[in-house]
């Protein structure tokens, strides 16, 4: 369904691009003929943006289903029923990520003469940047003739449309370290694994909006600034600082061409805690005195309790991938 937390799981495409400058040593016993032991290096990785759309217009009934506070029971906003209206509903989420990074290396070990393994030391700033949006609507289109007894009399040859908007953005700022070590396993073979853990603070916001059209049969309009899920008590930008670790593990093999051109594969894993996703930020029990055009609201009276609030629910994030590179050197 739309909003189910997996909607962020599966393979997405992506991509990494690092430039570096490095000061070298000779070194004539492995296949690059230098070794690296002090440099700088910049990266930039993406995620590629993950979608999923959702649509329901051919159902004789549907609703948006809620929780009512004032009454203590399960209740909904009513889209499209036999005799009263058609509509659809409609939704939409993504989710995106991408990051950069700044570090500086400088080798602390390779063992001479002949030389099988190497050790560096890094350290650096990491920027991570996180989004994501999740938009609901609905579109009813009532009769023109309803029972004079039915609750929805009144809206008789109006048009209702209803919306409501989630997002989130997640910016990361810290510090990292790092230590990376490489082996020379056989002539034109090498392995490198490489782990850093950043630590910094995550600045985050959560944007919700929300609003109804209603068309009358006579062509005016109505607007309102509340939707059924975005409504006074948590529409607007809400903004929380956290303390986040941001670690991550590389393992590659490399195959060096020549002295310029290397080809790598190789697989890495992130990680991200206390991510905010805006799947996770929509409160389904709702005060209905709050619901412009809901005609079950008449009589009741505000809680009080701010409902729909604002979860500020938090989770955690994985991006593992699996990577082919070409590293060119000059």
């Amino acid at each position: 369904m739309l909003g189910d937390t997996q909607q962020g799981q599966g393979p997405v495409a992506g991509g990494r691009l690092t430039i570096g400058y490095w000061q070298i040593e000779n070194n004539p016993w492995i296949p690059e003929r230098s070794i690296r032991t002090l440099g700088s290096e910049m990266r930039l990785f993406f995620v590629g943006s993950r979608s999923v759309d959702f649509i329901a217009d051919t159902a004789p009934d549907l609703i948006r289903p809620f929780f009512d506070v004032n009454n203590r029971i399960q209740s909904a906003f009513l889209v499209a029923a036999p005799g009263i209206a058609t509509g659809s509903i409609n939704g939409h989420a993504n989710v995106s990520i991408w990051g950069a990074e700044v570090n500086a290396w400088k080798n602390i070990y390779y063992d001479k003469p002949g030389t099988t393994v190497a050790v560096d030391l890094m350290a650096g700033f990491r920027y991570l940047n996180g989004n994501s949006n999740l938009d609901l609507s609905s579109n009813s289109v009532f009769n023109q003739t309803i029972a004079a007894d039915s609750a929805f009399a009144s809206f008789a040859g109006n048009r209702l449309l209803v919306m409501d908007s989630f997002a989130t953005s997640n910016h990361f700022y810290g510090a990292q370290l790092g230590i990376k070590g490489q082996g020379w396993l056989i002539d034109y073979l090498r392995a490198e694994g490489s782990l850093r853990l950043a630590l910094g603070n995550t600045a985050q916001d959560i944007t919700i909006a929300g609003s109804q059209v209603r068309t009358f049969a006579n062509g005016t309009r109505a607007i309102s600034n509340a939707g059924l899920l975005a409504l006074p008590s948590n529409i607007g930008n809400h903004h929380t600082n956290r303390f986040s670790q941001v670690p991550e593990g590389d393992l590659k093999a490399l195959c060096p061409i020549g002295d310029h051109l290397t080809f790598s594969v190789g697989v890495s894993a992130l990680y991200w805690n206390r991510v905010l996703r805006a799947v996770d930020q929509v409160d389904r029990s709702l005060d209905i005195t709050q619901i412009p055009n809901f005609p079950f609201n008449a009589g009741a009276t505000a809680t009080g309790l701010g409902r729909p609030g604002i979860p500020s629910t938090r989770s955690d994030l994985w991006v593992v991938g699996i990577s082919f590179g070409v590293e060119v050197k000059w």
